[in-house]
C-alpha cells in the first residue's frame, strides 16, 4: 500500500510541478513579451496539496499550503486578478 502511495503522490506533484511552471512561463512572456497568455487556475495547485496529502511522509502534510503560494494559477495570480479588477480598471 505504501509503494501506491509514493506512485500517486509522486505522480501529482510531478503533475504540480508542469501545470506550476507552465503558469509562471505564461507570467514571464507577459512581462518579457508584452504577450497575453492565460493561466490554469487551481489546477496545479490543488493536485500539488493532494499529493502531499498522498504521500505517505506525515511530515509533509503540514505543508499543504505550499503549493497554493509557488502556483501562480492560485493565490498570487487570483490575488494579482483581483487587484487588477478593483483598482486598476476602476471597479465592476
Amino acid at each position: 500500500m505504501s509503494a501506491v502511495r509514493w506512485v500517486a503522490g509522486s505522480v501529482c506533484l510531478v503533475f504540480f510541478l508542469y501545470v506550476a511552471s507552465l503558469n509562471w512561463a505564461v507570467v514571464w512572456q507577459g512581462i518579457v513579451k508584452q504577450k497575453h497568455s492565460s493561466w490554469v487556475p487551481l489546477v496545479g495547485g490543488l493536485v500539488g496539496v493532494a499529493g502531499l496529502f498522498i504521500v505517505p511522509l506525515d511530515r509533509l502534510h503540514s505543508y499543504w499550503w505550499v503549493p497554493l503560494i509557488l502556483d501562480w494559477g492560485c493565490v498570487p495570480g487570483l490575488l494579482h486578478s483581483g487587484w487588477y479588477y478593483a483598482f486598476r480598471r476602476g471597479g465592476p
